[in-house]
Order: C-alpha cells, then sequence, then structure tokens
C-alpha cells in the first residue's frame, strides 16, 4: 500500500470515527429528549390516573346523593298517590252524598206541590 492510499485509509478511519463519534453524540442528545419526554408523559400520565380517581370518586359520591333526592322523591310521590286516592274517594262520596241531597230536595219540592 502506497503513502496515498494508506493516508486515504487513515483519512477514511479518522472520518469514520468522527462521524460515529458525531453520531454518539446525536443518539445521546436524543436519547436524553426521548427519556425526558417519556418522564414527562408518565408524569402526566400519574396525574389523569388521579383525576380519574378523583372523577370516580366524586361520580360515587354524586351517584349516592342522586339515589337519597331520589328516594325522597319516591317517599312524596307515595304520599301525592295517597292523597290523591283520598281525594278520589273523598270526591266520590261528596257525590253520592250530592245526589242523595238532591233526592231528597226533590222529593221535598213534591210534596210540597
Amino acid at each position: 500500500m502506497g503513502e496515498e492510499a494508506a493516508a486515504n485509509v487513515l483519512f477514511l478511519v479518522v472520518n469514520s470515527l468522527a462521524k460515529n463519534g458525531h453520531n454518539k453524540i446525536q443518539l445521546d442528545t436524543i436519547s436524553r429528549r426521548l427519556s425526558n419526554n417519556f418522564m414527562q408523559v408518565s408524569a402526566t400520565v400519574e396525574e389523569l390516573s388521579a383525576s380519574a380517581v378523583n372523577i370516580t370518586s366524586q361520580q360515587e359520591e354524586l351517584n349516592s346523593e342522586i339515589t337519597q333526592v331520589g328516594k325522597g322523591f319516591s317517599v312524596v310521590a307515595k304520599e301525592i298517590k295517597k292523597l290523591a286516592e283520598n281525594s278520589k274517594e273523598t270526591a266520590k262520596t261528596i257525590s253520592e252524598l250530592t245526589t242523595k241531597i238532591q233526592g231528597s230536595v226533590n222529593g221535598t219540592i213534591k210534596i210540597l206541590k
């Protein structure tokens, strides 16, 4: 191998090492950036998980409150239904008494004529 060929090989080796060194620096930089991004994503996932747990807890509390309110409405609805049934019976009784009174009044009018 001549001096020129050896110089070319040496140049290629040095150039390759320089490129590899540069690539290594680039890979380190990219690796660090990826690691930082991964840590940020992991932190965001943890925050989202905590938020999900909090939301689930709040939803359970609201469901419990809604259930209690629903039970309250149910009790009120039953009472209203009872009142409506009693009112219906009372209206029927009043109607029957009114019919009897009208019959008595009509009978009295016939007697007085």
